[in-house]
């Protein structure tokens, strides 16, 4: 037994196996949302993205924005359909505009938690 322990230490640092199917991104490619300010198509900010709700098969299907307020006071989540944001192709400048603008998302019923009744802003079709 003892002759085995420096054989499996060894094997235990050595590097992983590979996995058997994987995607390679390049930098630049991918990129998270949460955190990333939205705007409307004449560059108002609308809110910040809070939180990604998905469906039973993981695509992403609610954005949920905190909207309103100044320093933090007033403001309030909302959710918006995943379909109706437009991400910018430019590496330099990575926006993501928002097809309604801030009068109306301003205006939709204030998100509760995915324990709720979730209302949508501009909801996909099943």
């Amino acid at each position: 037994m003892r002759s085995l322990l420096p054989a499996l230490l060894l094997l235990s640092l050595a590097a992983p196996a590979p996995l058997a199917a994987q995607a390679v991104f390049p930098p630049g490619q991918l990129g998270s949302v949460l955190g990333r300010m939205v705007t409307d198509k004449s560059g108002d900010e609308i809110g910040r993205i809070v939180d990604l709700l998905v469906d039973a098969d993981g695509r992403p299907r609610v954005v949920v924005l905190d909207v309103g307020g100044f320093l933090g006071i007033g403001m309030r989540r909302v959710a918006v359909a995943w379909r109706t944001l437009r991400f910018s192709h430019d590496i330099a400048d990575p926006r993501i505009t928002e097809d309604f603008t801030l009068d109306e998302v301003a205006a939709a019923p204030e998100y509760h938690g995915a324990d709720q009744t979730v209302r949508v802003l501009g909801a996909a079709p099943k």
